[in-house]
């Protein structure tokens, strides 16, 4: 709820702006930090530790409102970033920093770290008189409480002043990294040295597609884009039509958004389009230009004057009538020969933004858990999905099945339409499924066709009537698809919820326009080869398969391909937790005194001021005495996920130069009360709250290891080999500490929705199994390779295979299709 006068935090007027009468004293509950501290920046990232003035400021006493701030010695800033005196403020139960890029939380006890960017935040809310929620644009809701009402007003201003008011384009974090990184960027981000321009893309796909010359060409008379300002520069038009024709012809659209194909079936020849609605008007009158272009259109796709063409209107038949107020309107088949149109009926932005604050609330209120999948259901997030997915299958079966060309469009032709085109061309050409395709389709259909990022994102806050999270609501669907189809991808569901972070952050300029116009006027055009006329990094840079981190194991080029399996009823559609349900760190900061910290290893879970005692934590504390406690709380039981090859991402580990750092990180490298090991163990590369690995994409990755340290070997070719006399280690074996002996004739594969407690890695001739409880760091290597025979050392403790000879004549295969994941049977 908003702030209350009878409460004393903030005056309604002042709601949003900051007042600097009402910022507390030194001597107040929110004293800052000292003013002889040095600023915190990429290029000095704290204080020579042999100063004796910097050791002085550390030591402090600390009072009920003012404890330690060494925290920020240690944080990890990206290059541009600082904190600085008047962005720092201890709160209850965590400390709070602010800078140029994200709102930093870090908990009094070490237990979390996450962090937010200021693009990010969507709604700033004060509740029960101290407290602060902070609910962001990706579903998640961080609950804050000061530790009295004049802390929680005076911050309430300040982040209501850095997070919702309208911003200007400037202010954005991404040009001031990209003005401090690009002479020496992070090794996490990619250097484009062989970028191909927009039209040679585009050409790419032309022939990728197999578009006949005698019927289509790429027109260039949009690269200035006179024809339209929404659209991209080059397009795929029917040959018969000019440029000059093509500038007449576009009026019969509204805001010029002509149909344009996007996609063709190699199969049977037909075309998806897409286009906004035709500039009819109220009273139905007839558009010759728009009816002339359609016909030129039907004449390219096939020579038979009666074949059938779809239309389809992602609007109701409602919403269409109410259009033609507008000048707008639909097609009619008397005006459009052999034309079937259908009306989806999907909902607008605002019914969507609606859906998606009730999902949000849903997920993070403290609602009847026994009561939340009603609650859920009454939202209609994952209605609005399978309405979405009803009409891609629609013009799917058009598409694929009879052989009929689509044409799609919604209003605007920049929200709804591009969704279903989108997932259409996803679903049917695996093609946009491999890193390259998916970029390509979203600098593509969402960029370059001028979906409003900006205004659907909030980023400069400028209208909230315009926000929406359709591009949220489209990755939602291809999760869907990825669940479903897991060895269909080679991103995996980590470069999704990434790819959902960046939407929003602000890190990079690929999401911070409307159009491709607004990109290229300042300096964001994606397509230019020329890095010295760049202003931004493209989020490319960072997602892509030159990042591991991203990659698939169980993806395979070879058996890619075909039409993906989609859900096509409600109970199908899964609720995308990793991206609206909050991450374990994000927990520990909303209930610190339910869940204070992670297990030590010795089973304690006492609360925040019971930890305090324990460990002997009084008010005045030195950063040396802090650091030994970080030390002890870094004895987890549980490991560490592996950052991936990018280790080192600039945390201050003794050398000044942060910003560029990718040296090894040591454990013991610690600076204040933070450990470098904590800041990597919470935080990604880019700043942001790390996504967690997925238990089954370190189970696929663990199959494609071993399959490239065992190397490629030949089946056997004799069917009547057998196994036991042959090979009788790999026969007879000890597993899980039981012998077995039993007979391996039956092969089931795991379904997705069965438990990965245990699982069973089956060669053709053997099968193994591996518990949870085994160590996920040990693989199978080999020890040593003779002219003549192969020898496999320990797996996972149990003794497989040891020193075991593989015969020369019984070679076995072990490439993945060979490795069969099975559930492990009750014993």
């Amino acid at each position: 709820m908003p702030c209350n006068d009878n409460q004393t935090l903030c005056n309604e007027g002042n709601t949003g702006v900051f007042d600097s009468s009402a910022v507390p004293s030194s001597s107040s509950s929110a004293t800052l930090l000292d003013e002889k501290l040095v600023s915190i920046t990429a290029e000095n990232a704290y204080a020579p530790s042999n100063s004796s003035e910097h050791k002085n400021n550390i030591v402090r006493t600390r009072t009920a409102s003012s404890r330690s701030t060494s925290n920020v010695h240690s944080m990890y800033f990206l290059p541009g970033e600082d904190v600085d005196n008047e962005n720092f403020v201890d709160l209850e139960s965590c400390q709070l920093y602010v800078t140029q890029f994200r709102i930093i939380i870090v908990a009094h006890n070490q237990s979390a770290i996450c962090s937010i960017p200021l693009t990010g935040v969507d709604l700033l809310e004060a509740k029960d008189i101290v407290g602060l929620q902070i609910s962001s644009k990706d579903g998640k809701i961080i609950k804050l409480r000061a530790e009295n009402a004049e802390t929680a007003c005076a911050w309430y201003k300040k982040l209501m002043q850095k997070t919702c008011i309208v911003r200007d384009l400037e202010s954005i974090f991404a040009f001031n990294f990209f003005n401090h990184a690009s002479k020496k960027p992070p090794n996490w981000l990619r250097k484009d040295t062989k970028r191909l321009s927009a039209y040679e893309l585009l050409h790419n796909e032309f022939r990728r597609l197999k578009l006949p010359d005698d019927n289509w060409r790429i027109s260039v008379k949009n690269e200035t884009f006179e024809i339209c300002p929404t659209y991209p520069q080059f397009l795929f038009v029917p040959k018969s039509v000019s440029d000059e024709d093509l500038k007449q012809m576009s009026f019969g659209r509204c805001y010029r958004r002509f149909p344009t194909v996007v996609w063709r079936n190699k199969r049977n020849g037909a075309v998806l389009l897409r286009s906004s609605q035709p500039s009819i008007g109220f009273f139905g009158l007839t558009n010759e230009k728009d009816i002339s272009h359609y016909e030129r259109i039907r004449s390219a796709i096939s020579s038979d004057p009666n074949k059938k063409f779809l239309i389809v209107d992602a609007r109701s038949y409602t919403a269409a009538w109410a259009n033609r107020a507008k000048g707008g309107g639909f097609e009619g088949p008397d005006t459009y020969p052999n034309a079937d149109v259908i009306f989806m009926g999907l909902a607008n932005i605002h019914n969507i933004r609606y859906s998606f604050h009730q999902l949000r609330q849903t997920i993070n209120g403290a609602l009847d858990p026994n009561i939340f999948l009603q609650n859920l259901q009454s939202t209609l997030w994952l209605h609005n999905i399978c309405q979405l997915f009803n009409s891609v299958e629609r013009c799917l079966k058009a598409l694929c099945n009879e052989g009929i060309s689509v044409l799609v469009h919604c209003s605007d032709g920049w929200d709804r339409t591009t969704q279903i085109v989108s997932l259409c061309m996803l679903i049917a050409d695996p093609y946009y499924r491999t890193f390259e395709g998916f970029e390509f389709l979203i600098r593509w259909q969402w960029v370059e066709f001028g979906h409003k990022f900006s205004d659907r994102s909030g980023i400069l806050n400028a209208d909230d009537n315009e926000k929406c999270p359709i591009f949220l609501q489209f990755l939602d669907c291809v999760y869907q698809l990825w669940e479903k189809n897991t060895d269909q991808f080679e991103f995996n569901r980590r470069y999704l919820m990434k790819l959902a972070q960046h939407t929003f952050s602000g890190l990079f300029g690929t999401f911070l326009f409307n159009s491709l116009k607004d990109a290229i006027k300042n300096g964001c055009d994606p397509n230019d080869t020329d890095e010295h006329r760049h202003c931004c990094f493209q989020v490319w840079s960072y997602l892509g398969k030159h990042n591991t981190e991203f990659r698939n194991p169980a993806f395979r080029e070879d058996y890619a391909g075909g039409i993906l399996r989609y859900p096509k009823t409600l109970p199908e559609i899964l609720l995308w937790k990793d991206a609206y349900c909050c991450t374990f760190d994000q927990m520990l900061i909303n209930n610190p005194n339910e869940i204070s910290h992670q297990n030590t290893g010795v089973g304690s879970t006492q609360d925040i001021s019971s930890d305090k005692a324990n460990n002997g934590l009084s008010r005045s504390q030195s950063a040396a005495s802090l650091t030994s406690l970080v030390e002890q709380s870094m004895n987890l039981s549980t490991p560490i996920p592996s950052p991936g090859p990018y280790i080192g991402f600039g945390i201050s580990c003794g050398s000044p130069s942060v910003g560029h750092s990718t040296s090894k990180i040591h454990d013991n490298c610690t600076i204040g009360s933070i450990s470098a090991v904590f800041c990597q163990k919470c935080l990604d590369v880019d700043g942001l709250s790390r996504v967690p690995p997925q238990f089954e994409d370190k189970v696929l990755k663990r199959i494609y290891d071993l399959e490239k340290q065992l190397g490629k070997f030949n089946p056997p070719t004799n069917n009547n080999i057998n196994c036991q006399q042959n090979i009788p280690t790999m026969r007879d074996t000890f597993i899980n500490g039981k012998y077995n002996n039993e007979n391996f004739n039956s092969v089931n594969r795991r379904m997705r929705n069965e438990s990965l407690e245990s699982f069973e890695v089956l060669p053709e001739c053997c099968r193994l199994k591996h518990h949870s409880s085994s160590s996920l760091t040990s693989v199978i290597q080999p020890s040593s390779v003779s002219s003549n025979s192969t020898t496999i050392s320990d797996y996972n403790g149990n003794n497989f295979c040891k020193n075991g000879i593989l015969p020369e004549t019984n070679e076995i295969n072990y490439s993945a299709e060979h490795l069969n994941i099975l559930p492990h049977s009750n014993e």
